[in-house]
């Protein structure tokens, strides 16, 4: 690191303390090994970054962050190299560009080009999206998808990052997940003794239903001529966002498929009568819904294909006068869930309700199915 760049950062450093708390924004952000294999970076290298924990300050007055990891390695993911970037804000995205070369010889330089986010939720740092160009000598691209908090990482967690898993008494096998999968294809429905939090889309027609922080359903019911246009198809080849729902209040599709919120995500397609419903256990994909359920988010989830696309915002249903409303609103919807194998059988985490509460719910308030 050269002096300009040491005596920059300790400026910035320095300039952070006499900001006030509130206006700084921190951001924590741990490589998991799932993180490097969606880069595909050679395993050989998964040492360099495996465990390790980037940690972002970002001043909103001055319009720059800095990346003040403990660990050097990591400034090849945030392409900062221990300086300090300006960045521009587009909604809830913060954007920074940097290119760094290395090789003193000409025949032997190589560049490295970075066009990097961190995009924010409830004013936190929630992921880091990375994208590396290197050019050169050689020719190569990754690209990361981090997920990032506000407070620092435990060891025990980064040394939980570092393990392979392997399965032992109490710890699933590698079949396990396919097994489950199966399973779920073939009969369409959780097992009978998980826990769960109930979604509800704004216009009242499809639910989301996401059990045990692993599995994903979204039922439309009555069906959608768009659902299903984007949905049933074999090859799961759809491109797929998940992001804060002030993003889209337009309703236009650009404004729900901001590319820093694109996202992995596998399905199975069914149909029962005339509803429509996708299971989805793609970890990405539960990862990004469980933290908008966590901090009571409304959030928009968009597909596209080359013939179709689908948009749904949703919102947690987290208490009786949001179970009402659902009711109110759309009597059909609100029916069909109380059919709903998981909601019989199992137990709603923010109502607390299994079925016995959600008929004597119902009869406090006449409700009929």
């Amino acid at each position: 690191m050269n002096n300009l760049i040491r005596v920059t950062l300790i400026f910035f450093i320095l300039n952070f303390l006499n900001i006030a708390k509130s206006e700084i924004l921190e951001g924590f952000c741990l490589v998991k090994r799932s993180d490097l294999e969606m880069a595909k970076i050679a395993k050989d290298d998964y040492s360099r970054f495996l465990g390790k924990e980037i940690k972002f300050l970002v001043s909103f007055d001055e319009g720059l962050l800095a990346d003040v990891s403990e660990d050097g390695e990591l400034s090849v993911i945030t392409g900062m190299y221990g300086g300090v970037l300006e960045f521009k804000q587009n909604g809830l995205i913060l954007n920074y560009e940097n290119k760094i070369e290395v090789g003193e010889k000409e025949t032997d330089q190589v560049t490295y080009s970075y066009k990097n986010k961190l995009s924010l939720v409830d004013n936190k740092i929630t992921s880091l999206y990375a994208d590396i160009d290197q050019t050169g000598f050689s020719m190569n691209n990754w690209k990361f998808q981090i997920d990032c908090r506000d407070y620092p990482y435990s060891e025990e967690e980064k040394l939980a990052a570092k393990k392979i898993k392997t399965p032992g008494i109490g710890e699933k096998p590698e079949w396990f997940d396919e097994l489950t999968k199966k399973l779920i294809e073939n009969k369409g429905v959780f097992p009978s003794n998980d826990k769960y939090s109930l979604l509800i889309e704004e216009d009242f027609g499809t639910a989301l239903l996401i059990t045990n922080k692993a599995k994903v359903e979204i039922i439309s019911y009555g069906g959608y001529e768009f659902f299903k246009g984007v949905y049933d198809r074999s090859d799961n080849q759809a491109n797929t966002f998940v992001q804060p729902a002030e993003m889209s209040k337009s309703g236009e599709m650009e404004d729900y498929m901001k590319e820093a919120f694109k996202t992995d995500f596998d399905w199975i397609y069914q149909e029962r009568d005339n509803d429509q419903i996708v299971i989805s256990n793609t970890s990405k994909f539960i990862q990004l819904i469980n933290s908008y359920v966590a901090s009571d988010s409304s959030f928009s989830i968009s597909s596209i294909t080359d013939e179709f696309w689908y948009a749904g915002t949703f919102d947690l249903v987290k208490n009786n006068e949001d179970l009402l409303r659902v009711y109110q609103k759309n009597k059909s919807t609100y029916c069909g869930l109380m059919k709903e194998k998981i909601i019989l059988e199992s137990t709603n985490l923010e109502l607390q309700y299994n079925n016995n509460d959600f008929i004597d719910f119902n009869n406090r308030n006449n409700i009929n199915c």
